[in-house]
């Protein structure tokens, strides 16, 4: 799974595609994002969870990976021409 992402950010230098990871509970959001953060600062990349208590920002429009829930995910893409930019951003989705 981290094979893929890295595989992205190596072929995307200029930093225009995205990868969104879901997960079923928002604790192993928060999990998932604890530990990819550290991760990814060491490749000079970005993570931020997005789930029910937070919402779409800068952050998120900036993030190299983003970390949800389906409930999320749900709500983003119902709203998806609010969104499209970040939308179509997006390359590589795991679950």
């Amino acid at each position: 799974m981290e094979l893929a992402m890295i595989r992205l950010f190596i072929q995307d230098p200029t930093r225009t595609k995205k990868v969104l990871y879901i997960a079923p509970t928002k604790a192993l959001c928060n999990e998932r994002n604890r530990d990819w953060k550290s991760k990814m600062q060491t490749i000079y990349r970005t993570c931020v969870e997005l789930t029910g208590d937070s919402d779409i920002s800068e952050d998120t429009e900036k993030a190299d990976l983003i970390v949800t829930t389906p409930e999320k995910w749900d709500s983003l893409t119902r709203r998806w021409h609010d969104h499209k930019e970040l939308l179509d951003s997006i390359a590589l989705i795991l679950v």
